[in-house]
């Protein structure tokens, strides 16, 4: 409730900001311009990832995941329902998402959105060549990789997924997926 009615004063008082010019006090010499136009306006605008928290390539699963809990602490505090884990293991899905609250929370929430680590930027000049190394020792340790299309993102996108008769999987087959991804973009 805090953080609702903290957030609604802080947009009362940016639209009043911006709303209005206060008028000018009496008591302050001004000097009069002989341009029609009013004084200049700055506007500054931050990038979409300032601020965001950065993953490091070579962060463990519990580094990464405490750099994800700000992010999924704030779609539940915007009312939407996330995936857990259930007592023996199993995924347990919500079952009715409200897109509405989903696309409100993605809104509210983007700042605290972990932005990739940078070796994994899909627009790096060593991406593609990166991937294929990776993908490529995914295979020479045993695991049965294929490389997709994947124009999720990019229309030139690529991805990868298990080929047939793949029998590594687990915590085997993560160990080798991170070891290889480590070798390969770094």
């Amino acid at each position: 409730m805090r953080i609702v009615l903290g957030a609604a004063v802080l947009a009362v008082a940016a639209v009043t900001a911006c709303g209005t010019q206060p008028a000018p006090d009496k008591n302050v010499a001004s000097l009069s311009t002989t341009d029609s136009t009013s004084a200049a306006t700055t506007t500054t605008t931050t990038a979409p990832t300032e601020g965001r928290p950065q993953l490091r390539l070579d962060m463990t699963e519990d580094e990464s995941n405490k750099v994800w809990q700000p992010y999924y602490r704030c779609y539940e505090q915007h009312g939407v329902a996330l995936s857990r884990m259930g007592p023996n293991g199993e995924l347990q899905v919500p079952s009715k998402p409200d897109p509405a609250k989903e696309k409100e929370a993605a809104q509210a929430c983007k700042g605290k959105l972990p932005l990739q680590p940078p070796e994994l930027d899909t627009k790096g000049p060593k991406y593609r060549d990166n991937f294929h190394k990776w993908v490529q020792c995914m295979n020479d340790r045993g695991l049965k990789i294929v490389e997709v299309p994947d124009t999720s993102v990019d229309p030139d996108g690529i991805g990868w997924t298990y080929g047939e008769g793949n029998t590594i999987g687990g915590e085997q087959g993560a160990k080798i997926e991170r070891e290889c991804k480590l070798a390969a973009f770094k």
